[in-house]
């Protein structure tokens, strides 16, 4: 018989400008494996991606619009991150794929419902045997 309703809760505080893109990343780790400094450039993407979501809403320009040049010479600024740092890091996004195609892999967007108030993550573990 299967229980669709989680059986553990966690709630964690968050904010969406300070550190819930952040918290995403660091919960995902174990299927990016991108280090502290990664993480904390590829959350601002994310973060900018989100809060320029409320004004365009084809994806396609969107990432097009994160990955350019503005925004990354704003992140650049932002986190105090060398140019050349910047580049290493976004080759290593595209070399595990959390970039493709120019585009930002949709399995680490978050989909956020702002109405709820709240980001609700299941983790499933297939404890089937096989």
């Amino acid at each position: 018989m299967t229980n669709s309703i989680a059986n553990n809760v966690i709630r964690i505080p968050a904010n969406i400008k300070e550190n819930f893109f952040r918290y995403w990343l660091e919960f995902l780790r174990p299927f990016h494996g991108l280090t502290e400094r990664e993480m904390d450039v590829f959350s601002e993407m994310l973060r900018h991606r989100y809060e320029l979501s409320f004004k365009v809403k084809d994806d396609i320009i969107l990432d097009k619009l994160i990955l350019g040049d503005e925004y990354r010479k704003r992140i650049i600024k932002d986190l105090g991150v060398s140019a050349s740092h910047f580049q290493v890091m976004m080759s290593k996004f595209r070399r595990i794929h959390l970039i493709i195609d120019n585009r930002i892999n949709a399995k680490f967007i978050p989909h956020i419902s702002e109405e709820e108030g709240m980001f609700k993550l299941l983790f499933l573990f297939d404890l089937s045997k096989k």
